[in-house]
């Protein structure tokens, strides 16, 4: 009487998956449960309690003085913030605001030239941008893993060589910060040293840096969890195996591991490490050579001529699931995120919205990020009491057994027959024998 209550097994495969984001829409929004969220004051760092509704109320507000909204969404690796952008795209393709609205969804499982080619769809035909929209494109695509390793290294070296010279030039100007700078002087010099000599090159090649640029080039696969930061440098990264031999390393090269990065002090290689990851981006935009491949335009130039397109008809939404999927374009993309969209009273360009799924420790070296958005929201900052977790287990495990039952097929059916104007959290009911009966 009740095996019809337990779904068939390619029900099962079809609606309960290790990751949600890979799901149909109509599967993802059945299996949904909301997030407990909290806004971070940027400014004074006052936390707030917040809901998914605040969240999308807040986005698609007409409160648009500058032009622009930009919301970074964070929190831990694994807690759900591509699920929220995903929730958040789902919403807005049902919003009464959609015909006003272009989106621009980047998935977390996207290359650097799926980046690129997504966000330069709305070019595509305008003779302005014809050349340099084909020229990026080509860029991105023709450059192979091994090439693409043997750049970064080089970039990686200009990229901080440059640095070197700046902070040089910051402790002159400043004499009081020069002992503040000098470590990090240190390690912008020695770093490019470390990775380029000769016996130790071939270990940091094919265990460190080809990690780093491989988002860029293969994107990253769906099913792989907990791989939101492959494409940053750990402090782990920096410690050498025990089967190389740091003897045969270079005196110089081996006198700075010894005694700034294989030591009990973990602060002084996690410095070394933060200044990697503040030159990942423009690395990264170096081995593609995205500014160079843009027919004198610069890069941000033609993703800003996107506003420009647009401004008479839509809103830009950019909704990112892992902004590490950017790297190499983070800068640029940012600085197009927060530029205004009104001048001498005039709309120049169109209101920008953004929404970033950031990991936890990403917003303390941007502090552009922090500055023009106000304030953070954050997944998970909230502890549950213990009924809560066992009522949040219970409902999350029906919800999936409800989908199962309900299929694939029948998700879709149920969701594309729902007006436009009907909410997306109570449009699916508990499913149910009808050939049962109260007899």
């Amino acid at each position: 009487m009740l095996e019809k209550y337990w779904p068939e097994v390619d029900q099962v495969n079809s609606c309960i998956k290790n990751e949600a984001e890979t799901a149909d829409v109509s599967v993802l929004l059945a299996v949904h449960q909301p997030s407990q969220l909290t806004t971070l004051n940027a400014g004074t760092n006052i936390e707030t309690p917040a809901s998914e509704q605040q969240l999308l109320d807040a986005f698609l507000s007409d409160d648009v003085p500058g032009g622009y909204l930009l919301f970074p969404i964070t929190g831990p690796s694994g807690i759900g913030k591509s699920h929220i952008i995903r929730w958040l795209d789902a919403q807005l393709q049902r919003s009464a605001k959609h015909e006003r609205l272009h989106i621009i969804r980047i998935p977390k499982s996207a290359s650097l030239r799926k980046v690129v080619e997504l966000i330069l769809e709305p070019l595509a035909g305008d003779p302005r941008f014809e050349k340099s929209r084909a020229d990026l494109t080509r860029a991105v695509a023709e450059v192979d893993k091994r090439q693409a390793v043997v750049l970064f290294r080089a970039q990686i070296e200009n990229a901080l060589n440059s640095r070197a010279e700046a902070l040089l030039a910051e402790a002159r100007e400043h004499k009081d910060r020069a002992a503040e700078l000098r470590p990090l002087i240190g390690h912008a010099q020695s770093l490019p040293k470390l990775f380029g000599d000769a016996a130790l090159k071939d270990h940091f090649a094919e265990t460190v840096l080809s990690r780093v640029i491989a988002r860029a080039l293969q994107g990253r696969d769906d099913s792989e969890e907990g791989d939101e930061t492959k494409s940053q440098f750990f402090a782990d990264d920096l410690i050498l195996p025990e089967e190389i031999d740091l003897n045969n390393a270079a005196f110089a090269v081996k006198t700075y591991y010894q005694t700034q990065l294989a030591v009990s002090d973990v602060r002084r290689r996690q410095a070394a490490v933060d200044l990697l990851n503040s030159i990942v981006d423009t690395a990264i935009g170096n081995v593609f050579q995205l500014e160079q491949s843009t027919g004198g335009i610069t890069l941000q130039d033609i993703i800003l001529g996107i506003r420009e397109i647009l401004k008479d008809d839509k809103d830009l939404v950019l909704l990112v699931e892992d902004f590490a999927a950017l790297a190499g374009i983070q800068d640029v993309l940012l600085k197009v995120c927060v530029q205004e969209g009104v001048y001498a009273g005039e709309k120049k360009r169109a209101t920008m919205r953004t929404a970033l799924a950031l990991t936890d420790g990403y917003l303390a070296s941007r502090d552009t990020i922090l500055t023009r958005a106000q304030r953070v929201w954050v997944i998970g900052n909230r502890q549950q009491s213990d009924e809560e977790i066992k009522t949040a287990v219970v409902n999350m495990v029906g919800s999936y057994l409800n989908a199962a039952r309900w299929g694939e097929g029948g998700l879709r059916r149920r969701f594309e027959r729902r007006g436009a104007g009907e909410s997306l959290t109570d449009w699916l009911p508990a499913w149910q024998d009808e050939e049962l009966t109260d007899e």
